[in-house]
């Protein structure tokens, strides 16, 4: 358990009515946890903070889709920076097509923003 406002704090219950709320709900980032010692109003989010949402929302010029498509990009640059292929025997893991999966994916929100 965190102490607020450590972690990823954002309001709770996420409210589907403001445009961080939508981003969340969009993006799929509602799983919390309350801190302790109890913040009324916050919990601890898994992914991502209100101020990180705030900041993708606004690249995306307050676009709730062009905010969620800014965010795959971001991640799939995470992701090209951890691209890798490892085989030992009959054990095979392969993250390089996760960087092309993430962008594609982006480029879906992009395209619904425009």
């Amino acid at each position: 358990m965190a102490t607020y406002p450590e972690g990823n704090p954002g309001v709770f219950p996420v409210d589907p009515l403001t445009p961080v709320g939508q981003f969340r709900l969009v993006y799929g980032d509602t799983a919390s946890e309350a801190y302790d010692p109890d913040e009324p109003g916050f919990q601890n989010f898994e992914e991502l903070s209100d101020a990180e949402i705030t900041q993708f929302l606004a690249q995306g010029s307050d676009s709730v889709s062009r905010g969620v498509g800014l965010l795959y990009l971001a991640l799939s640059g995470q992701a090209a920076k951890q691209s890798r292929s490892i085989k030992d025997n009959d054990l095979s893991i392969d993250w390089t097509k996760r960087a092309t999966d993430l962008r594609a994916v982006a480029q879906m929100w992009l395209d619904a923003a425009d």
